[in-house]
């Protein structure tokens, strides 16, 4: 599967400095916010919520970007970001491998992401429907990282991360700064 992931912001990178992230997915529209445990990586575990509802992802928006009015519903959700000045600011281009594995009582997904720009990473992903099940998850993937023997310490760093190394280090330095990537 063929991926075109377009992160967008404010020039002050608002948004990612509150580890919110909105992108482009293809053609849909994703906000990621912390969820779980909070605070950036734990255990080589992140947890987000995935909002993909164009009204709440503009609400969320509207309420953490100061001077940033509602969404007007006669608009694009493209076109309203771009009158509040949030712009696409990076864009990456992955070839994606799904496979899902069975892990005691859950079905874990694997995701092996290569990306145009030479970085190959693989992610273990477990869905939950409410926020309450976010630990149960964490644990339940640092089990299976662990009885496979595939914890590393740091965990490798994020596609996003590579990415900017390589175009756009004074962000990740920004967003180092802030304990985010």
């Amino acid at each position: 599967k063929e991926l075109c992931d377009a992160y967008w912001d404010t020039s002050g990178t608002d948004l990612m400095l509150r580890d919110a992230w909105l992108r482009r997915r293809n053609s849909r529209w994703q906000l990621k916010i912390r969820a779980g445990r909070g605070g950036g990586n734990v255990d080589g575990v992140d947890s987000y919520e995935e909002i993909e509802e164009e009204r709440e992802i503009a609400k969320i928006i509207a309420r953490e970007c100061e001077g940033v009015d509602g969404w007007e519903l006669d608009k694009t959700i493209e076109s309203w970001l771009k009158e509040n000045g949030i712009e696409e600011v990076v864009v990456l281009r992955s070839r994606r491998r799904s496979y899902s594995k069975p892990f005691r009582n859950a079905r874990v997904r694997i995701d092996i992401d290569e990306t145009d720009f030479g970085y190959a990473v693989g992610e273990f992903e477990l869905v939950v429907n409410d926020r309450s099940q976010c630990a149960e998850a964490e644990e339940l993937l640092n089990s299976l990282a662990i009885e496979y023997d595939l914890r590393s310490s740091p965990p490798p760093p994020s596609k996003l991360a590579v990415y900017l190394e390589q175009r756009n280090p004074a962000l990740l330095a920004k967003l180092r700064s802030k304990a985010l990537l």
